[in-house]
């Protein structure tokens, strides 16, 4: 059974429950009467990306939710310098010279958003990040974590329209994802057993601890 068939058979294990939605409690004034407290501002899923995970809440990212537009994945993260393509260009609110989160589904998760700015931005410009990416790439270098990555990458190709080498792909897509895949449980746990060593998984609580210390 290959990566995406054994994935597939998986993925209902790791569903998670609808957040919380905040709605009028009531309270009780000194006079007996029954007042509506006001209902708080509902956070975007960057702020609470970053209550998740508080190393995040130094980094100022733009962010936009983009639900009207069909065929994209859960959301895109746009490097400070990408420009983007003319079928699908970089979103007029977000100017050149910083980076920017734009989510396309509403069911995407705060932790999905701290997984990309985290797999494309993060481990290029934290110090501590930076090497423990650097520590895992050198993991998919065996045999097994290059089936893994050759099964995606087919995949890709004859679903999902990618036509980039194979390079340029585990680059920019394939090791990111495989990156985020147990680092921020968006792949199922028995899927996970399955795929990363004892190694790997090391690596990667360092990573899950690390951003969920507080800055200093």
């Amino acid at each position: 059974m290959d990566f995406f068939t054994t994935l597939q058979s998986l993925v209902g294990a790791n569903n998670s429950p609808p957040a919380n939605i905040r709605g009028y409690m009531p309270s009780v004034n000194p006079m007996g009467d029954v007042q509506p407290q006001q209902e708080e501002p509902q956070k975007n899923l960057w702020q609470q990306a970053q209550e998740m995970y508080p190393r995040l809440k130094q980094h100022d990212v733009l962010y936009k939710e983009s639900f009207d537009k069909t065929n994209r994945g859960y959301l895109e993260h746009w490097s400070d310098t990408e420009t983007g393509t003319e079928q699908a260009p970089r979103p007029k609110e977000f100017p050149l010279g910083k980076a920017g989160l734009e989510v396309y589904k509403k069911d995407t998760k705060p932790s999905d958003a701290a997984a990309d700015f985290v797999s494309h931005n993060l481990v290029k410009t934290d110090p501590n990040l930076k090497k423990l990416y650097g520590q895992f790439e050198e993991t998919l270098k065996t045999p097994e974590a290059k089936k893994v990555l050759r099964e995606q990458y087919a995949h890709a190709i004859a679903n999902e329209g990618e036509n980039r080498p194979y390079k340029n792909w585990a680059e920019e897509t394939g090791i990111p994802g495989y990156f985020r895949g147990y680092t921020f449980n968006q792949w199922p746990k028995e899927f996970n057993d399955k795929v990363y060593t004892k190694k790997q998984k090391n690596i990667l609580d360092k990573v899950n601890e690390y951003l969920k210390e507080e800055n200093k």
